[in-house]
């Protein structure tokens, strides 16, 4: 090591002393040597340093495009997924749920129900066929109503369920025609009420007792909106999803909704629009639906 230090003094001296002297000769070979020696190194080393200059570059380049690719990636599936969950998956369940609340897979021949059929347009985007089966729950003989209690059983005794509007206006639009024809327009539902009326309309709401003014504790609300079928929100038992048909005017009070003392029935003094009443002391009439029945033609020979 110091004998290469040495012969690079020497030799960087000698080329000081030649320049010095004005030498116009050629220099010693060493000298050459010495100088080609330098040059190389130099240019070595201003290689190696334009090399890792490059990569570190390419380093901060590639560390940036990979963080702005995850940054979108995730962006984009932020964005998607609701989308994809409200438009796809969303209609997908409420059509599967349609499929297996109508799959044909009771016969019910000699029931005593009635045919019906009605067309609609369903969760999956088909204009079908609906076949039902019916039956109004009732004493005929004394021609009393019952309350909700004794005509869901009496619905359950049979193999049916007391009446709920799965499939929206097309259905309520057959049912309650013939309910009319009947004279058995005011029906009890089988509903759960969701949605409630603005506390501020509440307040305001007024009713007459006696020829004095006195505020109604739980007035009605939204009726024209509710006659379009656009009413408080409410949800079947027999479905997940809330219903996106209802003709309700009446929510249930917070002290109410505890109890589960209010039943929705059918009015047939206002419209026929959904209203609430106490589920014991009223009496309606009750509307038993089977949806399971075998199309007619899909029976086998008895």
């Amino acid at each position: 090591m110091s004998s290469n230090y040495s012969r690079s003094s020497v030799g960087t001296r000698s080329i000081d002393i030649y320049n010095s002297i004005g030498g116009d000769h050629e220099p010693p070979e060493y000298i050459k040597q010495h100088q080609e020696h330098c040059r190389l190194h130099q240019t070595e080393t201003s290689g190696e340093k334009d090399i890792k200059t490059f990569f570190n570059r390419i380093n901060r380049d590639l560390s940036r495009n990979i963080f702005i690719l995850i940054f979108a990636i995730l962006l984009l599936l932020i964005i998607t997924i609701p989308i994809f969950y409200v438009y796809y998956v969303v209609p997908k369940q409420l059509c599967d749920e349609q499929n297996m609340l109508n799959w044909p897979s009771m016969d019910c021949r000699g029931d005593g129900f009635t045919d019906m059929h009605y067309f609609l347009n369903n969760s999956c985007g088909v204009n079908l066929k609906r076949y039902v089966r019916y039956k109004f729950v009732d004493d005929i003989v004394n021609d009393m109503y019952y309350n909700f209690s004794r005509a869901k059983l009496e619905c359950e005794k049979q193999g049916s369920t007391l009446w709920e509007v799965l499939d929206g206006e097309p259905e309520w639009n057959a049912f309650i025609g013939i309910a009319i024809e009947l004279l058995r327009p005011n029906l009890w539902l089988n509903a759960k009420v969701v949605g409630e009326c603005d506390e501020n309309l509440n307040a305001t709401s007024q009713w007459n007792v006696d020829g004095m003014t006195m505020d109604e504790p739980n007035p009605t609300c939204n009726q024209e909106e509710a006659f379009k079928g656009h009413g408080l929100e409410i949800a079947w038992p027999s479905s997940s999803y809330p219903s996106k048909y209802s003709r309700l005017i009446r929510g249930t009070m917070s002290n109410e909704r505890d109890l589960e003392e209010k039943c929705v029935f059918v009015d047939d003094s206002n419209n026929h629009l959904w209203d609430i009443h106490d589920c014991g002391s009223k009496k309606f009439w009750g509307l038993c639906v089977k949806r399971q029945c075998l199309w007619p033609e899909h029976q086998s020979p008895e």
